[in-house]
């Protein structure tokens, strides 16, 4: 476990908030600078929010390459962050895509993932915003 610095304070509670990430690693790389990793964090919401539409019209449009090309951008984002939910499901859909086909189970548990890390993250934004 990482201990916080002085100054950043409530790491604790941003770890119990963002429950689809494991962020010991990121907070290792960071020096435990808290600020630092929301700002993160906003750059990843400002980045990708719209990628998920862009990546299912890709695959609904048979271009699968450049789906995958996307796809492999967010999940690199996702597992340098700590993401562990999207990174695994990332992986998976990326595995398919590289295939050349995708499964809509996969494609359902993965926009569900993205969905819900996107949630989870734009919730503690606004909460530290408070």
């Amino acid at each position: 476990p990482v201990t916080p610095q002085s100054s950043d304070t409530g790491l604790t509670d941003l770890a119990s908030d963002l429950t689809s990430f494991e962020l010991d690693n990121i907070m290792i790389m960071l020096g435990g600078n808290r600020k630092l990793l929301l700002s993160m964090l906003q750059k990843f919401v400002d980045d990708f929010v719209g990628e998920s539409a862009k990546i299912i019209q890709l695959i609904n449009s048979g271009k699968l390459a450049d789906a995958e090309k996307l796809l492999h951008k967010l999940n690199g984002v996702a597992g340098n962050l700590g993401a562990k939910e999207l990174h695994l499901a990332c992986s998976e859909l990326d595995k398919q895509l590289k295939q050349g086909g995708v499964n809509d189970e996969t494609l359902q548990l993965w926009i569900k993932s993205f969905d819900g890390t996107m949630a989870e993250v734009t919730a503690v934004l606004c909460k530290q915003a408070d």
